[in-house]
């Protein structure tokens, strides 16, 4: 057997993706090189959106978990996916972060001017994702062969 976790184990998985997603996904810009008027602007938008990060998030996160368990799947292969999905997002933008920062940061000083996303980071973000997504259909499929 590929995990040999209890079933009991996997919600204190789930918890820890969950608070990681969160932790992490607002320490992701964190040692970023912008200019000073652009970091006051996002950190004034980021004062406006910080009771989405604290209340929201953790909520919606609860809600689709309910949900899905309610489902009538085994519970253990479904707490694996939410606490993949949450735990490696951002882990795949750790890597580019300074390229997407700066795109932002760049739409946020020309608002009117179409600025196109950077392709590496895009390219970088979906092929990791993608690769995760396939390590655990087959970390799922070697559980039950057949």
């Amino acid at each position: 057997m590929l995990f040999s976790i209890p079933e009991s184990g996997w919600w204190v998985i789930a918890v820890a993706a969950s608070a990681w997603f969160i932790v992490a996904m607002r320490m992701l810009f964190v040692g970023v090189k912008v200019p000073d008027d652009v970091r006051d602007a996002l950190a004034e938008q980021r004062r406006r959106d910080q009771w989405k990060a604290y209340f929201l998030v953790p909520v919606l996160m609860a809600i689709l978990l309910g949900v899905n368990l309610l489902r009538p799947d085994p519970a253990s292969e479904i707490l694996f996916l939410y606490s993949l999905t949450f735990a490696v997002i951002p882990v795949a933008f750790f890597p580019v972060r300074g390229r997407i920062f700066k795109d932002d940061a760049a739409r946020q000083q020309n608002p009117g001017v179409e600025i196109k996303p950077d392709r590496f980071a895009m390219v970088w973000v979906i092929c990791a994702l993608c690769l995760v997504t396939l390590i655990a259909v087959v970390a799922l499929s070697l559980r039950h062969p057949g």
